[in-house]
């Protein structure tokens, strides 16, 4: 497999109507979204991402600061872009649009003009 370039470079996004970037850091073959990341929680009690998310409130790793938005507490690792995303968006994102670099290209585009192919694990976590 070709090396990720990205290693260690950050990605960022803005959810509407937050004031901070939620961060995202290639490590490896996986995605750490970084500490003090805002969250959108997800509402849909039946969905993966909602289970995770609430696991992540007891456990105290995410702090819900009510009307639907929460901060993490600590890094969480996640095996793709997508799941890294979703999380953070609180329903299913594709993590190559929604990730952008700092100066807004998307991380699909990023890896695409620089022809780096995606991890075979990413297309297990889309």
């Amino acid at each position: 497999m070709k090396e990720t370039r990205f290693e260690g470079e950050e990605f960022i996004h803005l959810l509407k109507g937050e004031e901070e970037y939620s961060r995202m850091k290639i490590e490896g073959e996986g995605c750490l979204v970084r500490k003090a990341s805002p969250v959108r929680l997800c509402v849909r009690e039946d969905d993966p991402i909602y289970g995770f998310q609430q696991e992540c409130i007891v456990m105290g790793t995410l702090a819900n600061l009510g009307s639907g938005k929460a901060i993490l507490e600590e890094d969480i690792l996640f095996p793709s872009p997508s799941s890294a995303a979703s999380f953070v968006n609180g329903k299913r994102a594709s993590g190559l649009s929604f990730w952008k670099t700092s100066f807004g290209m998307s991380l699909g585009m990023a890896m695409e003009d620089m022809d780096i192919p995606y991890p075979a694990s990413w297309r297990k976590h889309r």
